[in-house]
């Protein structure tokens, strides 16, 4: 039987998160280099412990286990994004932020994260841990309490107090500051990190060889030679970036054969294993080639050449998962759900949920509904078929609303349990693996550890509900946290597994994104519009006597002062749009209008005098009212 591939190379998709976790608790770059480069020296070493599947939940507990080791040694020297450069080497370091894919975009972003980075310096040691450890490296409160080694409960109250005095500081909400905060760049390795990967891989695997002499890949006369389809793949990667002594890659990748080359023809050497990026350190490696820049290679190229071989095995480990999930991909009609996390994954109508049969419906509801909603905007009518088509996977989709009602916690009305996480994250999971991109182990992980914050955070926020707290501010409250998970699953996937979700262009629009959690309100949410806020003014108290009981004689100041704000907040900033367009809305507007709307019902409820009946209908009421502006 062929050796298998080395534990070691599975984590070779850990290093970017590993190396985020590292930073955020060290807040020194060379610090956070060895903490990661420990890590895979652990794996290296712990074969046996690295888990099969995914390996990125024990790689970071392991992770964080380095970094408090090295924190308990001496106190690191912060350095964070926007301040001095870290010159030891006399290298800057980077900023890694997948979005901001132009100069222009990362300058104007760049004193926003200075402010952040300044207001998370300024909390209080235990708490400034607590929200870095949890916002910024990922870790689920508990992982983080067993990395501070405090209880759970002590990280959540630390987090939340934290978090609270940086959106303070900021003059920011919550969860616009939490939002930052998960996605906050922070500074790279020095040399950047796909060099950074290619050695902590190199030292990995070198130990890992040593150590055990066990290897997924064969060295004859100077040519690796792969066991199986999977390991060549990881053979071209690791090969290329060790730089096997008198290694050479031909045209076709010759790895399998040891044919010479023709004649004349010249053998291009494998890169050096790449010195360490911290000063003094020694190569992981003794590499009896001379560096390329040396063999008269450009320094750029042998750079270049360096990032592309620490993607490549970043890049197998993608490959290796999706070929390990093609049995499922391929017909492999698993029933049972991809996640069952939390409280709510041990419901059996999540357990027992036909998951492929979901996933069909739910992309073609999906796509169908985009296409019913573009067929008018172009002046097409949209056929009969078409909308037969959409109710009978409309259908398929509720046969697990059905089962899953009123036992998944939710104030609203409607499509509160297939917005929660348990029901979201399973659906998108099957469509993505349907349509040949199945999440990867860290997207996986990801996916968990969002949905285990998002109950965490929900069950804390529930308990601070009262028998006063209006629904329409329990609405506002579960939404928000909702809107929250998604974006975080968004930021996960890669843009190539976006689309499966929703056309880019679309996400976050009331009825078109089917995983928007503003499905929770548009049943029950009246749409006011008018060409001007004095038109939707009229429009609101015309609707709030009727659910007052009010006739139009009674005139009421209260009332009047309680439109007015509203009006004031839900229209601020609102652009009118053309009449065919004034639905769908987008989330962004609707939490603006779901503020305004439960600021208004709390005003109604402590300000006028209702009748018992009146104040318990009022207090119950989901209904958001939505202003929109019509362009003449």
């Amino acid at each position: 039987m062929p050796p298998p591939v080395l534990p070691v190379e599975r984590c070779a998709a850990c290093a970017a998160p590993a190396w985020r976790l590292a930073f955020a608790r060290l807040r020194d770059a060379h610090e956070a280099y060895d903490a990661v480069q420990q890590a895979f020296l652990v794996a290296a070493r712990k074969p046996g412990a690295v888990p099969a599947g995914d390996p990125w939940p024990w790689f970071r507990a392991v992770v964080a286990h380095e970094a408090k080791n090295l924190r308990r040694k001496k106190r690191p020297a912060p350095v964070g994004v926007g301040g001095e450069d870290d010159t030891r080497e006399g290298t800057p370091m980077n900023v890694l932020d997948p979005r901001a894919t132009e100069p222009a975009h990362a300058a104007a972003q760049s004193e926003g994260v200075r402010r952040l980075w300044a207001a998370l310096d300024a909390l209080p040691a235990v708490e400034r841990e607590a929200v870095v450890l949890t916002s910024l490296g990922g870790l689920s409160h508990a992982a983080a309490a067993e990395a501070l080694g405090v209880v759970r409960q002590t990280v959540t109250e630390r987090a939340r107090r934290g978090l609270e005095a940086v959106a303070a500081r900021l003059r920011r909400g919550d969860d616009a500051t939490a939002h930052a905060l998960a996605t906050l760049p922070v500074a790279g390795p020095p040399r950047g990190l796909a060099d950074a990967t290619s050695s902590w891989m190199a030292e990995a695997v070198h130990e890992s060889t040593a150590t055990s002499g066990a290897t997924g890949l064969v060295v004859q006369g100077g040519t690796v030679v792969a066991t199986s389809k999977a390991a060549w793949m990881v053979g071209v990667a690791v090969a290329t970036a060790l730089g096997f002594a008198g290694g050479a890659v031909t045209d076709g990748f010759g790895v399998f054969g040891a044919a010479a080359p023709e004649a004349g023809a010249r053998s291009v050497a494998a890169p050096a294993v790449v010195d360490g990026p911290v000063a003094g350190r020694a190569p992981t490696i003794a590499a009896s080639p001379a560096p390329l820049a040396a063999a008269g290679a450009p320094a750029d190229e042998a750079l270049r050449l360096r990032a592309e071989n620490a993607r490549l095995v970043a890049t197998v480990a993608d490959l290796e998962w999706t070929l390990a999930s093609r049995p499922a991909v391929e017909g492999a009609k698993t029933r049972g759900p991809r996640f069952t996390f939390g409280e709510m994954g041990r419901l059996d109508a999540v357990r027992d949920a036909d998951g492929p049969t979901l996933a069909t419906a739910a992309k073609v509801t999906s796509d169908t509904i985009v296409e019913v909603y573009r067929k008018p905007q172009a002046g097409e009518p949209v056929p009969r078929d078409l909308l037969a088509h959409l109710q009978e996977h409309v259908e398929q989709m509720r046969k697990y609303e059905y089962r899953t009602l009123d036992r998944m916690p939710t104030a609203a009305q409607h499509n509160g349990e297939l917005t929660h996480p348990i029901s979201a994250t399973n659906l998108l999971a099957g469509v993505l693996e349907q349509g040949g991109q199945p999440l990867t182990p860290s997207q996986a992980a990801e996916f968990e550890r969002l949905g285990l914050a998002f109950e965490e955070e929900f069950a804390r926020v529930r308990a601070a509900w009262t028998p006063t707290t209006p629904r329409a501010r329990r609405l506002v409250d579960e939404r928000r946290l909702k809107g929250r998970f998604m974006d975080g699953l968004w930021v996960a996937l890669t843009e190539a597994r976006r689309p499966r979700w929703v056309d880019p262009e679309l996400r976050g629009f009331a009825s078109l994104d089917l995983y928007d959690p503003t499905l929770m309100v548009i049943h029950t949410s009246p749409v006011l519009v008018g060409a001007t806020a004095a038109d939707v003014r009229s429009k609101l108290v015309g609707v709030l006597r009727g659910k007052l009981g009010l006739t139009a004689e009674v005139v009421d100041p209260r009332l009047d002062a309680a439109a007015d704000a509203f009006v004031g907040r839900a229209t601020r900033g609102l652009a009118a749009v053309p009449a065919n367009r004034v639905k769908p809305y987008t989330f962004v507007e609707a939490m603006s209008t779901g503020e305004a709307s439960a600021e208004l019902v709390e005003a109604l409820l402590r300000d006028l005098d209702l009748a018992d009946g009146v104040r318990k209908a009022r207090l119950e009421d989901p209904a958001w009212s939505v202003p929109r502006l019509v362009a003449p």
